[in-house]
């Protein structure tokens, strides 16, 4: 080191040479024609999809497609094994590392932010194809290829129901246009998620037909479903029902987030020899948050809680308390009445147990996972007391 340089102060100016000057003129044009180039691709590829797809029953048919068409015979073999062990053709611990605090018999509990992971083994691909195999493998499945039309109409249908957060601004679908149909909707979701992944990298068409797997009510059913029957296991020979459930859904795309992410939280009753008492009282909470990280391709169950105590949902006794006028025939009456709120599955053909094969839409239950949200209105019928 030159020792006559130690004591001189720093200069921290760059001299501007001719050389300096290309240096930063060439990486102003690199910048200049990576991002020319990107806009270019991803304008070539959004004029592919509104002049091949736009306004059709098509769908680009990319490698979560095909993946779902391979597998197809695969799930096929595995659920007729599964039934004729009387085996429900897959649980939660199929896809999920098992949770005792899930399955201990308890007669109240209060299950506060538990995380539920991924099973290591099984990839997220496999959960989005049987979240679709669950309902809809004999209507969708034709020579063990799925009806992308049908698909695409599913996409639209659900959409509309969904309540959608995209990049924290909300996306509600629910107010349709005029002569738009779902596949009209679909096409709107689609170039909307296309639009933004555009800014920031090559459009992945594969990973918008993922989204559109996830906009599916299917998704919903199926992970609300395995949580109800593993949840089921506490009470045997019981069940839960859910009931006046609310969800939403965040999409955060950015250049280094590919999120999906289901909120959900729903009440639900416990039935009492398979029947459910008063379907005004329930006696239980059901929430948790279902997250898909699509650029590291892993999934898990988010701040879940579960809370529960059987003894508010077996009212038999209460519904027995006599009134203050015991003695007359109104209290007679009133007594009887109240016991006649006791509501028999069986009464009305109403299966009692539930599986994966899907949550039973009761009187009771329709809309608590899907399906426009209407108020339920309960009827009161007036009779006339014969003097």
């Amino acid at each position: 080191m030159n020792k006559s340089n130690i004591n001189k102060p720093y200069n921290n100016k760059t001299k501007t040479t001719k050389k300096n000057k290309n240096q930063v003129s060439s990486k102003k044009t690199k910048t200049f024609k990576k991002r020319t180039n990107l806009q270019s691709r991803n304008s070539a590829i959004i004029k592919s999809y509104l002049t091949n797809y736009s306004n059709s029953d098509l769908l680009p048919v990319t490698e979560i497609i095909n993946f779902i068409n391979v597998n197809h015979n695969t799930f096929m073999i595995e659920k007729e094994e599964k039934e004729a062990l009387k085996l429900d053709p897959f649980t939660l611990q199929d896809f999920f590392i098992h949770d005792e605090k899930l399955t201990t018999p308890e007669d109240s509990t209060n299950i506060q932010n538990l995380t539920i992971n991924q099973k290591p083994d099984v990839s997220l691909d496999k959960l989005l194809a049987y979240s679709l195999y669950k309902s809809e493998y004999n209507k969708w499945f034709n020579a063990e290829q799925m009806n992308v039309s049908l698909f695409k109409d599913q996409i639209g249908k659900d959409f509309l129901r969904l309540n959608v957060i995209i990049n924290n601004q909300e996306n509600v679908g629910r107010n349709r246009k005029e002569k738009e149909t779902n596949s009209n909707v679909t096409d709107n979701f689609y170039i909307k998620l296309m639009q933004i992944i555009s800014k920031f990298s090559i459009i992945d068409l594969n990973l918008i037909n993922k989204f559109g797997i996830c906009a599916c009510q299917n998704i919903f059913n199926f992970i609300t479903d395995m949580l109800s029957v593993e949840i089921s296991k506490k009470i045997q020979p019981e069940i839960i029902q859910l009931t006046k459930a609310t969800k939403n859904v965040s999409i955060n795309l950015t250049q280094n987030e590919q999120l999906y992410i289901l909120n959900f939280d729903s009440k639900f009753w416990i039935t009492k020899d398979r029947s459910i008492y008063d379907p005004e009282l329930t006696c239980g909470n059901l929430k948790f948050s279902f997250l898909i990280d699509f650029k590291k391709n892993t999934y898990q169950i988010k701040d879940f809680n579960l809370n529960y105590d059987v003894k508010t949902c077996y009212q038999e006794n209460s519904q027995n308390n006599s009134s203050p006028e015991e003695n007359s025939e109104e209290s007679s009456q009133n007594n009887s009445k109240k016991k006649n709120k006791k509501i028999d599955y069986s009464k009305y053909a109403i299966p009692i147990s539930i599986g994966v094969g899907g949550i039973i839409a009761t009187p009771f239950l329709l809309g608590v996972l899907g399906g426009k949200k209407e108020k339920r209105k309960t009827k009161k019928i007036k009779t006339n007391k014969k003097k």
